[in-house]
C-alpha cells in the first residue's frame, strides 16, 4: 500500500469514546466508496499505522495532530502506478462510428 493508491474502507465498528469528540469526517465504510490515500503514518494516539485520506480530514487531537483511519481496515482496489494505466483505458475507447 502506497500514498496514492485507491482503497476502500472497512468497517471499524466501535470508536473509541475518547477520540469521537474529535472526529468531523469518517469516510464511508461500505467496501464500495473509493478514497485516496494522502499519508501513511504511525497514529499520533494509538501508536498503530493509518492513513490519511484525499476527501478529507477525519478530525485533530488535542495536540492538533491529524487522526488517521487504522491502516487494517483498509483494502486496496488500485495502485498508484496503475492508475495512469487504467486512466489511459478508458480514454482510448473508440468512439460511435470510428
Amino acid at each position: 500500500m502506497k500514498v496514492g493508491g485507491i482503497v476502500v474502507c472497512l468497517p471499524i465498528g466501535t470508536i473509541d469514546s475518547t477520540q469521537a469528540g474529535f472526529i468531523k469526517w469518517l469516510p464511508v465504510q461500505d467496501k464500495n466508496t473509493p478514497y485516496t490515500i494522502r499519508g501513511i503514518d504511525k497514529s499520533p494516539i494509538s501508536g498503530r499505522r493509518g492513513v490519511t485520506f484525499e476527501e478529507g480530514v477525519i478530525g485533530h487531537n488535542k495536540s492538533g495532530k491529524e487522526l488517521m483511519f487504522p491502516i487494517e481496515n483498509i483494502r486496496e482496489i488500485l495502485p498508484p502506478e496503475d492508475i495512469a494505466e487504467e486512466v489511459e483505458d478508458m480514454m482510448c475507447v473508440p468512439m460511435k462510428g470510428e
